[in-house]
Formats: C-alpha cells, sequence, structure tokens
C-alpha cells in the first residue's frame, strides 16, 4: 500500500528534492559537527576553554556549542534551499528546461526529511563534541571526521539492499539510526510512501539520544579536565566522579 507507481517515463523532477534536501544536512553534519570536534579537541589542548567553565558549567558550555553549531546550520541550509528554488525557477521558465517545468513536488516528504534530519544533526553533532571532549589532540579529531564520512553515506553503499526492500529490517534500521536516517528516509522516499510512525520513532530517538550525548559530553569534559593529557575511555563516563578523582590522583 505504500509503494509509489510511476509513469513508463519514470519519477519525476521534483520528487527528488526530498533526496537533494537529505544530502543538504548531510554536508552540514560533515562541516559543522566535524568542525566541532576539532575545535573542542584544539580547545582542549591549550586549556582556553578551562577558563569559560569558571563562569558556566560544563554542560551549559556544551548546550551552547550545540546550539550555535545547529544556528550555522539552519543559516546555511535556508541559503542552499533558496539557490536550489532560484535554480529551478530560472532554469524553468528563463532557460525552458520541460524537466524543470511542472514539478511534482512531494511536500509531504520534503517536510518528513526535514523533521527527520534536524534531531538526527542534533544527534551527530552531539556525538560529535562528545568525541571531541575525549581526543587528545586535532589529529585524532581529523580521523574521527574521516570515520563520520564513512558511516554517513553507509546507506548509500547498501543501495542494493536497501532499493529491493525498502520496508525491511535493514532500512528499518539505517531509518532509525540517527546518523544513517537522513540519506535512508530520502533514499526510501523515491521508492515509497514512508509511515508517519516510522518518521516519529525516528525523531523520538535522535532527539532522545542528543539529549542523552549533550549530557554525557558535559561529564566527559568535566573529568577530562581532571585528567589532562590522558585519553578517557567511554567506560569511565559511567563510574561515579568520585572514582574518577581517585583515579585521576593516583595518575
Amino acid at each position: 500500500a505504500y509503494d509509489r507507481e510511476y509513469a513508463t517515463a519514470g519519477p519525476a523532477a521534483g520528487l527528488f528534492l526530498p533526496l537533494i534536501v537529505s544530502m543538504f544536512f548531510i554536508f552540514l553534519i560533515l562541516t559543522t559537527s566535524g568542525y566541532m570536534t576539532t575545535v573542542l579537541a584544539e580547545e582542549k589542548v591549550n586549556r582556553t576553554i578551562e577558563i569559560i567553565v569558571t563562569s558556566i558549567s560544563a554542560g551549559q558550555m556544551m548546550a551552547g556549542k550545540l546550539l550555535g553549531a545547529l544556528g550555522i546550520a539552519a543559516l546555511q541550509l535556508a541559503v542552499w534551499i533558496a539557490f536550489l528554488f532560484a535554480a529551478v525557477w530560472v532554469g524553468g521558465q528563463v532557460l525552458e528546461l520541460s524537466w524543470l517545468q511542472d514539478l511534482d513536488i512531494s511536500w509531504r516528504d520534503a517536510a518528513m526529511i526535514v523533521l527527520v534530519a534536524l534531531p538526527a544533526y542534533y544527534f551527530t553533532a552531539a556525538l560529535m563534541t562528545l568525541l571531541g571532549t575525549m581526543v587528545n589532540d586535532d589529529m585524532e579529531a581529523q580521523q574521527i571526521g574521516s570515520m563520520s564520512f564513512i558511516l554517513l553515506f553507509l546507506p548509500i553503499y547498501l543501495l542494493m539492499v536497501i532499493i529491493p526492500n525498502p520496508n525491511g529490517a535493514v532500512a528499518l534500521f539505517f531509518s532509525f539510526f540517527p546518523p544513517t536516517s537522513i540519506i535512508t528516509m530520502g533514499v526510501r522516499s523515491l521508492i515509497m510512501v514512508v509511515p508517519t510512525w516510522q518518521v516519529v520513532v525516528s525523531m523520538i530517538i535522535s532527539l532522545v539520544g542528543g539529549l542523552f550525548l549533550t549530557w554525557l559530553a558535559g561529564r566527559a569534559f568535566r573529568l577530562s579536565m581532571l585528567r589532562y593529557g590522558q585519553r578517557l575511555r567511554l567506560s569511565e563516563l559511567f563510574r561515579g566522579d568520585g572514582n574518577n578523582r581517585s583515579a585521576a590522583s593516583q595518575s
């Protein structure tokens, strides 16, 4: 019931808008949230960031950094979308390209991508921020950025699995996993009408996960100040503060 039916000519150009918007969000993640990982690593090395936490808490500082990244991303996205619509108008009305005229745009799918991508972007930015607090230098941060590129584009590598079965277990997993949900939803929207409940579940997972990672990033920063020059292991984030302080003093 959710499968799309196309004419013999194939899908209209307007139906590719959700996939294009999803790619915009992926490039935003690569440029802004990846940059935050490197910046946090550099700030840890020069220790200037510790001056800031004398006025605000570590959690407030991490939340502020994430809000700033979201604001930059929103501005960039607005500019890119405006440029996209301007290019489509010029191509259809001025250059009279037939495939850009009378676009059959699926506004529901475009809105779905935005609703899924915003919390997914927040989740990924929070994850990058957490990793930035745990590395020792900007070299390690750059390596993390390279690995995040592979993770974000993983659904593209698995198109031969997702396209034949867009409502299967693999497609659903990548639709609910925040870093891969944006592209997966965009690809699936070309083949089927994604059910609303799946969009809601994806949003909730990304939002709750992003809030948890924001809290975890603040905790990681506090603990990393106690262990300057030493790598913070993920298991240490879930120990009591007393145990971490004693481990830091022993080291």
